[in-house]
């Protein structure tokens, strides 16, 4: 990957059309949550007032979860069956990968007691999920949600009626909304940055799509630079102040930054909200753009061992 890196000029990785890209949240439904046998509780999304809190562990609303699907208890109102959500009963083996698996790497461990056995359920809370039927890719992300007839922000129930037109859904996928984004600004923007001719970004409504249980709890310092990063290659006047932490962000806009990087510290240096990022910006001159996988940075996971 490295020596793929032009100096003076724009690098890019470019993925097969028929690429996806997959980025699941989930939790591990360990002792630390048992409330009684068989019952679990985990925090829900609550809408913005959730946003920013670093953690979905803060989030003010929970519901408890039963791994029985024939517990009395469920009223699919405070108290959910676990048919209700996609998920999965770990084996000895996950559950020690899952135990030895270090630092925020160790997805759904809201706490360092969080300590899964075999049998655990795991539940899937959300995930993006991304194609490459176009250049920016196309962007939906799926969100537990308890009454996803009218889901919260940043799904509605207008997408939520969506589902009547899609056959096969069982019961567990229907209870998750979803967030679309297949650009950065409304109407889109260019591909690329042509200064001559003029004005881009001051005419377009702003496109947030995002996942509740990923960038809804991004506080503002998650883009940190990202205004100084416009700023210093003299673009401000693209730049939408108005966006500035998770629930004004997006997908599309966060992993056009993504390029092989040095560190974890660089790579989230070029985060952004939903900002119009050109393919060309000049912040990617001497930069691999890893064609919207940060997956590919080699900062936050291993990259294949391929040149």
């Amino acid at each position: 990957m490295k020596s793929k890196v032009v100096p003076n000029g724009i690098a890019t990785v470019t993925l097969p059309n028929n690429s996806v890209l997959l980025k699941p949240i989930y939790r591990v439904l360990s002792d630390y949550f048992k409330v009684y046998d068989g019952m679990y509780r985990f925090h829900v999304w609550g809408g913005k007032s959730d946003c920013c809190k670093g953690e979905d562990s803060a989030f003010a609303n929970y519901v408890y979860v039963c791994t029985d699907p024939n517990d009395p208890r469920i009223d699919n109102v405070n108290v959910f069956s676990v048919a209700s959500m996609i998920s999965h009963k770990m084996t000895a083996a996950e559950a020690e990968e899952y135990n030895n698996t270090p630092g925020h790497a160790r997805e759904g461990a809201e706490n360092p007691n969080n300590v899964a056995k075999a049998g655990d359920f795991v539940i899937l809370l959300g995930v993006h999920v991304s194609t490459r039927e176009t250049t920016r890719w196309t962007w939906q992300s799926f969100y537990w949600s308890p009454n996803p007839d009218n889901p919260l922000f940043p799904s509605s129930s207008v997408i939520a009626s969506g589902r009547g037109t899609t056959s096969g859904l069982d019961a567990a996928s229907k209870h998750y909304a979803v967030s679309i984004g297949y650009s950065m600004l409304s109407p889109a923007a260019p591909l690329n940055l042509d200064l001559s001719k003029g004005e881009v970004t001051q005419n377009r409504g702003s496109v947030y799509a995002l996942n509740p249980y990923i960038e809804g709890t991004f506080p503002p310092n998650t883009f940190a630079n990202q205004k100084q990063i416009y700023d210093q290659h003299g673009l401000g006047g693209l730049f939408k102040a108005q966006n500035v932490d998770g629930i004004s962000s997006s997908c599309m806009g966060c992993h056009s930054q993504a390029h092989y990087a040095s560190s974890v510290n660089e790579a989230v240096g070029m985060f952004v909200a939903d900002q119009w990022v050109p393919r060309n910006a000049p912040w990617f001159i001497g930069k691999l753009q890893t064609d919207f996988a940060w997956s590919l940075s080699g900062v936050f996971e291993d990259v294949p061992k391929t040149d």
